[in-house]
């Protein structure tokens, strides 16, 4: 499909064509096309699982139909299950990495590898020890063989064994990511790591929809800090908290059609309204039980600052499934689209020119469209979170973000997905000095010149492939 067809569907339909979603796979951590990642695991209040599985590693290591479990509203990923033998995973139950096991599935008359390790009592009775040779410049070198099984070519050799002669040719020094710092610093405070998850979850909110929601400037730090910074005993009428939740208490209501008596933050009536939402709410928080809100703002006042904010968040997704913020959330999709397809269209200028280097042009069109794809999927995904990441989710959880509520130098924050407990729903974060910041952004030299390698390595072999067809 050519890249300006593929542009009006996503423009007529609202959606990219599911054969032709662009994601990278968490089995075997290559960028694919038609991936599933419609996972139902919350892995933090309003945020679900973002892992994505490619057509062929669903199939083959797990025997499920990619289009079908995109379709599916109860979907939970092999990872969330607790079945995901990928390496990683594996890994981090102490095991090895399995081999290609397509064929000892058929003999064991098994439908897939995850059907075949879930029979054997030995979990590591299929660890893979071969290695494959690749011959370059007269010389045999042992190459490890890829997770990547389901990608496999016609013949007998694996994904690895057919890129590595490519990426040979064009050997690039590994980068790793400086150690960052286990606690963050925003406004000047010092916030440990559990809480700063929830802490940029309600900035990145507020700074999303703060003039559709008639927030003050600043007032969105004023409420982290009375919430953080000692100032929490602030009498309620004074308090800016009470009046942000107010707010967004109103919004909700209004939204459901309730009858709008006036919140007052000089007496209960707001508490015992969060209370009623919060029992309306599919979204239920188990430090937070019914009887609590009976007791009034005493209750409130005893909290401390990781519930209070938790309590703020709360409200901010309830928010996001009311009339208004859809709205604003759609006209914002339809801007981007728009301004997308203005971009496209002074790329196709551009290939008119006869001076124009085309792999260049190429490689402005397929951003071009990668933008147009990520403002659809606003609509789908979380929109607390309206920046895409500078590099990652990898497949050791490792997702580093330049926010637009972090401004402290280098502006970079580091998340571990795969550490989130209940404790600390959206992983642990880790801040850096300004000093590791050439460290860092050589690190995403690395990482983009990595895939971008990897890249050019699979359209070689793909056209090397249709050429022998």
């Amino acid at each position: 499909m050519s890249m300006m067809l593929m542009v009006l569907m996503v423009l007529m339909n609202g959606e990219v064509p599911f054969e032709e979603r662009m994601g990278s796979c968490h089995q075997c951590h290559q960028k694919r096309r038609g991936v599933a990642g419609s996972c139902v695991t919350m892995i933090s209040p309003k945020q679900r699982c973002p892992l994505k599985f490619c057509p062929a590693c669903l199939r083959g290591r797990y025997g499920e139909d990619a289009e079908e479990a995109s379709s599916m509203t109860d979907w939970v990923c092999p990872r969330c299950r607790g079945i995901c033998n990928c390496h990683q995973c594996r890994k981090n139950k102490g095991l090895e990495p399995t081999g290609k096991l397509s064929q000892e599935a058929k003999e064991n008359g098994c439908s897939s590898a995850a059907e075949l390790l879930a029979k054997t009592n030995d979990p590591n009775k299929y660890v893979y020890k071969r290695k494959v040779k690749v011959e370059d410049a007269g010389q045999e070198k042992p190459i490890e063989k890829s997770h990547d099984e389901n990608h496999a070519g016609e013949g007998n050799s694996s994904n690895v064994a057919r890129i590595a002669p490519v990426l040979e040719k064009k050997e690039i020094e590994e980068v790793k990511l400086p150690q960052g710092i286990e606690s963050v610093t925003i406004f000047g405070i010092e916030f440990p790591s559990q809480d700063v998850g929830s802490v940029l979850q309600f900035l990145e909110f507020s700074s999303a929809f703060a003039k559709g929601l008639n927030l003050r400037e600043r007032q969105a730090e004023s409420v982290i800090r009375e919430t953080f910074a000692g100032r929490s005993n602030r009498s309620p009428q004074h308090s800016t908290v009470t009046q942000t939740m107010i707010q967004l208490l109103t919004v909700i209501r209004e939204d459901r059609g309730e009858t709008l008596d006036c919140l007052s933050a000089s007496d209960d009536s707001w508490f015992m309204a969060l209370g009623e939402c919060l029992a309306k709410s599919d979204i239920k928080l188990d430090d937070f039980p019914p009887e609590m809100f009976q007791e009034g703002i005493d209750a409130y006042e005893n909290l401390d600052a990781s519930k209070r904010i938790n309590l703020l968040n709360f409200l901010c997704g309830e928010v996001l499934d009311t009339k208004l913020l859809r709205n604003i959330i759609k006209k914002e999709s339809k801007e981007n689209v728009k301004a997308a397809k203005e971009k496209n269209k002074q790329v196709d200028q551009k290939l008119k020119d006869p001076l124009a280097i085309v792999s260049s042009m190429s490689d402005e069109s397929e951003k071009a469209f990668q933008e147009l794809q990520e403002a659809i999927e606003i609509k789908k995904g979380d929109p607390t979170l309206r920046t895409s990441p500078v590099v990652g989710p990898d497949e050791d959880g490792l997702t580093l973000w330049k926010l637009n509520s972090y401004t402290e130098e280098p502006k970079y924050l580091l998340q571990v997905v795969g550490s989130s407990s209940e404790s600390s729903p959206h992983g642990k974060w880790f801040s850096f000095t300004s000093q590791q910041k050439p460290e860092i952004e050589k690190y995403i030299a690395f990482k983009m010149m990595k895939q971008a390698l990897e890249d050019e390595a699979n359209v070689i072999i793909k056209k090397k492939e249709d050429d022998s067809d």
